[in-house]
């Protein structure tokens, strides 16, 4: 069964508005208004019907007209007045205008360095065999392992009994 509406006390006319109700009401009634918005046939300011008015005169659920009107508002089509109402936010013409997203030309504008930056890298990596390189940790083929194990030696070789067992609880004398 088809939903329509021929005679219409709104402001505007509903005739030809079709709802079929094995696809979705809400998306169906949307799409109806924003383009009847586009086409013309609602001028702006226009006071759009309120939810309960036109969801008993096109026989479907109060939610189904709140969900189309609510699309509509976040795309622009309609504003909302506390206490007034709804009306078509924006002229047809202005509204028909605005391109659509995949249409945009966002090429980037950048400068010459953002230029050289955005092309590929072309550096090739130095040759030989590669070394290790980690924050804090050196270069093990350059550290002095000989000199480190010397003076590691002489530490525990001088070293007093403090350095294996427990200190002085009260800590260092020196540093009293």
């Amino acid at each position: 069964m088809q939903n329509s509406i021929h005679a219409s006390p709104f402001p505007f006319d509903l005739t030809g508005l079709h709802l079929a109700p094995d696809k979705g009401l809400a998306v169906q009634l949307y799409q109806s208004l924003r383009d009847r918005i586009l086409k013309g046939q609602i001028d702006r300011q226009v006071k759009l019907p309120t939810t309960r008015e036109l969801a008993l005169a096109l026989s479907i659920s109060r939610t189904t007209v709140v969900r189309a009107y609510d699309q509509l508002y976040a795309e622009g089509y309609i504003s909302a007045r506390v206490g007034d109402g709804t009306y078509v936010s924006a002229p047809a013409s202005d509204i028909a205008r605005t391109p659509a997203a995949g249409e945009i030309d966002i090429a980037p504008r950048l400068s010459e360095l953002g230029q050289r930056m955005a092309l590929p890298a072309k550096v090739l990596p130095p040759p030989g065999k590669p070394r290790t390189f980690r924050i804090g940790v050196p270069a093990l083929d350059l550290f002095p392992g000989d000199v480190w194990a010397r003076l590691q030696a002489d530490f525990w070789r001088r070293g007093t009994e403090n350095r294996i067992g427990y200190s002085d609880p009260a800590g260092d004398p020196q540093l009293r």
